[in-house]
């Protein structure tokens, strides 16, 4: 009998401390709005909380260096027809790009800038006219990217985008950033809404 009794208490404690520690288990979540979407990051873990909070952190910086109209980017397109000063991520960043267009003969490009205006892409869409299509065509191509020590120049008129580029590669920073913290497991939804 005793036996029974001592085989209960000791199944009931495994069974306490088995729910705590599932209790740390329990995943952590952190909904922002950032990168013109809202944006879920979920992690699992003992710091999940405390990774999540860094992730957001260097999320909004990154908010605000890539944005088009503001930021390393913004000044970029503020300044075309000139040199500009850049972080030395951003410079790596639009360095990539350039290899990646020369890699798909232009089937990614971040100068795409004005055609997004013109489809409306971040307003109202339309469909423009061949005209206006053939208006904007001289302002777009990645061989027109000129960088050089750390600064960056586009044409004047040229407009830099990093929609096709920009969520992908702060996913990946995001996941440096949680992988500091010991996070092994995550999800990290930055799709357009």
């Amino acid at each position: 009998m005793k036996t029974g009794r001592i085989t209960a208490v000791i199944l009931a404690a495994l069974l306490f401390f088995g729910l705590c520690g599932c209790q740390s288990a329990q995943p952590q979540t952190r909904t922002v709005y950032a990168m013109d979407t809202v944006i879920t990051l979920t992690a699992y873990g003992t710091n999940a909380s405390a990774a999540l909070d860094a992730a957001v952190q260097k999320l909004n910086e990154y908010d605000a260096l890539l944005d088009v109209d503001s930021g390393d980017i913004g000044a970029v397109n503020d300044n075309a027809g000139e040199f500009v000063e850049v972080s030395g991520e951003v410079f790596d960043l639009l360095s990539e790009c350039v290899e990646i267009s020369r890699q798909t003969d232009g089937a990614f490009d971040v100068t795409i800038g004005k055609y997004v205006e013109l489809w409306g892409f971040r307003s109202q869409t339309r469909v423009p006219s061949d005209k206006e299509l053939a208006q904007t065509a001289p302002f777009v191509g990645w061989e027109k990217i000129e960088l050089e020590d750390g600064k960056v120049k586009i044409p004047a008129g040229a407009e830099i985008d990093l929609g096709g580029i920009a969520k992908g590669y702060v996913a990946g920073k995001l996941k440096e950033v949680l992988a500091e913290y010991g996070v092994t497991s995550a999800i990290l939804s930055l799709a357009a809404m």
